[in-house]
């Protein structure tokens, strides 16, 4: 994921309403993801709009396992702008050399 750039969901509704496998499964990503430097987003699965930032279980789980707030990409709108930016500018850069 990191040499390509890619950021991991943790989703709040798959991670921790599914069941206890899944919320493993969830911890082992998480922990992967910490360690070799991932970038991840922290999400609620909103179908409603009683469930926006609905994420306590998932911060819960991060704040256990130490997970890097640096790492969580979406824990500030600065840094999910700069991607953006960058996204956008790699992509201007790549249209001019068509």
């Amino acid at each position: 994921f990191k040499a390509n750039n890619k950021i991991v969901e943790l989703n709040e509704h798959h991670a921790f309403e599914t069941s206890e496998q899944s919320r493993i499964n969830a911890k082992k990503i998480m922990k992967a993801c910490a360690k070799h430097g991932v970038y991840i987003s922290v999400n609620s699965d909103a179908h409603t709009c009683w469930d926006v930032g609905r994420h306590k279980q998932a911060v819960k789980m991060l704040e256990e396992i130490k997970f890097p707030e640096e790492l969580i990409f979406n824990a500030k709108a600065q840094r999910v702008l700069d991607y953006l930016f960058k996204k956008r500018s790699a992509l201007k850069d790549e249209l001019n050399n068509l």
